[in-house]
């Protein structure tokens, strides 16, 4: 029993070679990649059964029994040919030494032709031995039930002219000498019994026409019935896979892919013809090969399923996206050896941005709500400082002016009294007061004071702009005021890199927009310029961050500009992907400018994009429609 399909060599060949080589030997050939032409190869070459795979059990014992049966047969036909032909040579010789031979000869014959006849008429498959003219001069018990007929109405019977057409031929060719193979559905002209028949005529001597045949029949119906169950399941298997909503991918123990469904189709933009037939490790579906191998290899090593939930994955039209992968072992076959694996998968590239999206909005609205109560907390006793700050301001203006007057008269009185020592007294109380230094340094000290209140005051008002929950619906928004306040609160991120100029439009039109996530996108632009001056920066001399706003007919244009690093030719292309960073873990998440270009792209329906030299800086240019009001 061969494979056809082995490495290195085929099975057929072998065929080739074991059928004349060894002639007492039947052989049997099974394939997984059958066809009718590869059976009718087999059949011609003469192997006794043929299987196409997978089959169950039962067939291959079937076959095999069938084989044993028909190499007893032809064992014992070629036997018998060699008895006859022994017997022949000895009945010429005895012939010629006496008539007393011939008993003996006769007797041998017979005992011949009794194991012949049991053979013949035990055999599990239908037999018939035609006369070279194709008249049937013997069949057994099991042909008659086949042909639903009595054997006496067989015999006699001229297959070669009495027979449907198709069978005729095959049996002309069986008598011209040549072994010929009938297999199809037979009605029989004498029983009119209809069956699926396959009947392998043998010349009893190949090359010599006519000659008589024998030839060996069964009905084949029942293993075909049970062939089109096996090939209608795959076909209804196939159509389940073909309707699976999910990516569907399978791969045999050999590494071969075997499914490829409309879905994996769709989602890798690949044809299910290119791979189908394949191996499966020179693919290249645009996904992490060293993250997918492992997760295989724990799969099969284990023989569990493995789950790989984010395998990020670029196709060759530019898409790039996040697949959740389920790989499912199919186990061992009857061999030991691994039947393979199955992937199954879907895009969610759409969820992940999703959950990304509410993961950063639930942080920012925690940060806006803990930054507005801070506001709010700091707000009042910063107005009480402020208001205190100012009462003594005018208070020490009120003093001084009051002092002026005190030294007014303590010069008239000392005029008036020359010998008092009140102004000696008054001179002594103003140098160890230090009044003239006082005089000189609270106004400066008070404003000062007023100044860092007054900046205090507007980073608490800006972090209550910034933070300030955003609605469902869009408003009218201030630019250069969402700017100014983002500038304010991210001050800590870039002061000590970079110095940041501002050039505003003062006369910047507004525009209709959700200001808590343009906010957002001004921080995240802010911060990468800070970072990318970082790290090109100096101890010596900070870079710059350039913030300003224009204005055309139909859109408000925000830049940010920053004499950073530059960003990679590349790299360019794949700074909007989602978890796409360059930057040290706990840095950078890759979030930022995929938020960014949401917001402003499907949100807003407004463009971003960035002009770069690498070593000379980055600049981002935003562009938002104008207010229809």
């Amino acid at each position: 029993i061969s494979d056809i399909r082995m490495p290195g060599e085929s099975g057929l060949d072998l065929a080739r070679y074991s059928i004349p080589a060894y002639p007492d030997t039947a052989f049997i050939t099974m394939t997984a990649f059958g066809s009718r032409s590869i059976a009718d190869e087999a059949l011609d070459i003469g192997v006794y059964g043929h299987l196409n795979k997978p089959f169950d059990p039962d067939h291959l014992l079937i076959a095999m029994d069938n084989a044993f049966r028909r190499n007893e047969l032809e064992k014992a036909r070629r036997r018998h040919l060699q008895e006859l032909e022994e017997a022949v040579e000895k009945k010429t010789a005895l012939l010629r030494k006496g008539l007393a031979h011939m008993k003996a000869l006769h007797a041998d014959l017979e005992k011949s032709e009794e194991q012949y006849r049991i053979m013949f008429e035990k055999s599990p498959l239908g037999m018939i031995r035609f006369h070279a003219d194709g008249t049937i001069a013997d069949c057994n018990a099991k042909f008659a039930e086949l042909m639903g007929a009595e054997r006496d109405k067989l015999i006699g019977f001229n297959t070669a002219q009495n027979a449907p057409e198709p069978m005729r031929e095959t049996v002309r060719t069986a008598l011209s000498g040549t072994p010929a193979v009938f297999e199809d559905v037979y009605t029989s002209v004498v029983g009119n019994k209809t069956i699926e028949l396959r009947a392998v005529m043998n010349p009893v001597h190949p090359g010599v026409s006519p000659t008589e045949v024998i030839v060996t029949l069964e009905d084949i119906g029942t293993s075909k019935r049970a062939k089109q169950k096996l090939v209608n399941a795959n076909a209804r298997l196939n159509q389940l896979i073909e309707h699976i909503p999910s990516l569907f991918i399978g791969v045999s123990g050999d590494g071969t892919i075997t499914h490829f469904n409309p879905v994996a189709e769709k989602t890798l933009n690949l044809s299910a013809d290119t791979f189908i037939g394949h191996p499966f490790d020179n693919a290249g579906f645009g996904w992490d090969v060293n993250k997918f191998v492992k997760a295989v290899d724990h799969c099969l090593k284990k023989n569990v399923s493995a789950c790989i939930q984010t395998m990020s994955f670029e196709r060759k039209d530019g898409y790039r996206g996040v697949l959740e992968l389920t790989i499912t072992p199919l186990g061992a076959d009857q061999e030991h050896a691994q039947a393979g694996f199955l992937i199954m998968g879907h895009d969610v590239t759409e969820r992940a941005n999703l959950e990304t999206e509410l993961s950063q909005a639930r942080k920012l609205e925690a940060v806006g709500q803990l930054a507005a109560g801070i506001a709010h907390e700091i707000n009042t006793p910063i107005q009480y400082v402020t208001d205190n700050t100012h009462f003594f301001k005018d208070a020490f203006t009120d003093l001084h002016e009051l002092v002026a007057e005190y030294d007014k008269i303590f010069e008239g009185v000392a005029w008036a009294n020359p010998g008092n020592d009140f102004k000696d007294k008054l001179a002594a109380a103003k140098e160890d007061a230090d009044l003239e230094y006082l005089q000189e340094e609270m106004p400066t000290a008070i404003e000062q004071s007023l100044e860092g209140l007054g900046r205090v005051a507007d980073i608490v008002r800006s972090m209550k702009d910034f933070s300030h929950p955003g609605g469902r619906e869009k408003v009218v928004t201030d630019i250069n005021r969402a700017l100014r306040n983002t500038v304010t609160v991210s001050r800590n991120v870039w002061k000590y890199v970079a110095d940041l100029n501002e050039d505003l439009d003062d006369h910047l039109p507004t525009v209709s927009a959700y200001p808590n996530e343009i906010n957002q996108v001004f921080l995240n632009l802010i911060t990468n310029a800070a970072h990318a001056v970082g790290d090109k920066g100096t101890k010596m001399e900070k870079g710059t961050i350039s913030v300003s706003t224009s204005h055309t007919m139909d859109h408000v244009e925000i830049r940010i500009a920053d004499t950073g690093t530059g960003i990679p030719e590349q790299i360019a292309g794949r700074v909007y992907d989602p978890f796409f960073t360059t930057k040290e873990v706990g840095r950078g998440t890759g979030q930022g400018l995929s938020i960014s270009r949401q917001i402003i792209v499907e949100k807003h329906g407004g463009e971003i994009f960035f002009t770069t030299k690498p070593g000379e800086g980055t600049t981002f240019v935003i562009r938002l429609p104008r207010s229809s009001s």
